[in-house]
């Protein structure tokens, strides 16, 4: 007999950091790599079971990748409702992108059912093939 778990895992970071791009080749097992840009209206959320080797277990992956853009900041509180993972992404040619991480970490703790919660998640450091061909201030010390 077959066990089938879910988990809601929370994908946050600033616009543009490449959320959407990690999810869609999440679920696609890597095939499906985004040419484009796109938007994120609130949260998109796709669910990608995950066997547990040498178990009859499936976990069920809620991936809700949350939009990074200012103008979604009202909703993005009751779409994090009951989060059990975080994947905070940011984008390695940008410090700024990197700290706004703890705001996005802060956000997601303040949400009424998430306080008090032993949060799990990993930190992604994205778009590392732009390190080096844009400029930003890597250490914080004013100098690019």
């Amino acid at each position: 007999m077959s066990v089938t778990l879910r988990a809601k895992v929370a994908v946050l970071g600033g616009r543009a950091v490449g959320k959407t791009a990690l999810t869609q080749m999440f679920q696609s097992k890597g095939k499906l790599f985004p040419k484009n840009y796109k938007l994120t209206s609130g949260m998109d959320v796709v669910v990608a079971p995950v066997p547990i080797e040498g178990t009859d277990a499936i976990v069920e992956l809620f991936v809700c990748d949350v939009s990074g853009h200012q103008i979604f900041s009202d909703m993005v509180t009751q779409l994090l409702d009951n989060v059990n993972l975080v994947i905070l992404v940011y984008d390695q040619s940008s410090r700024d992108s990197f700290e706004a991480c703890a705001e996005g970490l802060k956000l997601l703790m303040g949400v009424p059912s998430n306080k008090g919660k032993s949060m799990r998640g990993v930190l992604v450091g994205n778009k590392h093939d732009l390190v080096g061909h844009v400029n930003y201030d890597a250490d914080g010390d004013g100098t690019v």
